[in-house]
């Protein structure tokens, strides 16, 4: 579910027995500072506690980051206790049979929830991905991806110029925070056994024909576990939104 701004009012919590493996996501996309989402969370949300992250995060980014988590965890599941952090970094609530992930960039907050291990990010679109593509891309991975650019860029440029695109938002460098995204998600998942993303997680693609304006899908192989675990991304204007399931894909070999 997404919120820009003051529709994260309308969010209702997630409803846990809807289905099973139950998953549900969160996206707040806002941009006020620590003061703002402060008095915004004292008059709509008096009830949830803030007063100890005030205390700990000095730093308004950070404090904007961690706020906007919390109310986000508390919309989902109002009864769930708060969430602490493993060694690796990797979010979980104790004593609770959900897992959870969380994720931030600029001005977009993500939580999610289910039964089952799984791992989001967010990434805000920019070419920084495409300049450090040699720390998490290996060489077979840069050459298939440079081969989708391609491809996709041809069926943009033989459109009629009355035409729109079908994937107006992917250019080379969108394609590159795709994939940076992915192996993010992934490494949430699977920190403990994925630790490198260039060596321990490698993509594979599955993409149709430009021509029908679908998204490939890509898929996710980790080192020490068996299988190819599906990576879901939805593009949004200001960014990409990732998810990696523990749950691996049947049928599927390299």
């Amino acid at each position: 579910m997404f919120f820009k701004g003051t529709d994260i009012l309308q969010a209702t919590p997630a409803n846990a027995v809807e289905s099973h493996p139950f998953f549900r996501v969160y996206v707040w996309e806002h941009d006020w500072n620590a003061e703002t989402l402060k008095a915004f969370c004292s008059e709509h949300f008096p009830e949830v506690i803030f007063n100890d992250l005030a205390d700990t995060y000095k730093a308004d980014k950070r404090l904007v980051e961690k706020l906007s988590v919390r109310l986000l965890l508390h919309l989902m599941m109002p009864h769930v206790p708060r969430h602490e952090y493993r060694a690796t970094g990797q979010p979980f609530l104790p004593h609770s049979p959900y897992s959870i992930s969380i994720s931030h960039t600029r001005h977009v907050y993500a939580v999610s929830i289910g039964t089952q291990p799984h791992g989001i990010d967010v990434e805000q679109w920019s070419s920084k991905a495409a300049r450090v593509d040699s720390q998490f891309l290996s060489e077979r991975e840069n050459e298939w991806l440079a081969a989708m650019c391609t491809e996709w860029n041809v069926a943009n440029s033989t459109l009629p110029s009355t035409k729109e695109p079908p994937l107006p938002l992917m250019t080379n460098d969108a394609w590159y925070t795709v994939l940076w995204s992915a192996k993010e998600a992934v490494y949430k998942c699977f920190s403990e056994l994925a630790p490198r993303l260039k060596d321990d997680i490698t993509l594979h693609p599955k993409h149709p024909s430009p021509a029908t304006g679908l998204l490939p899908h890509i898929f996710a192989h980790v080192k020490q576990v068996e299988g190819y675990f599906p990576i879901t991304y939805e593009l949004h204007p200001h960014f990409v939104l990732t998810i990696c399931h523990s749950l691996p894909q049947a049928g599927l070999a390299e």
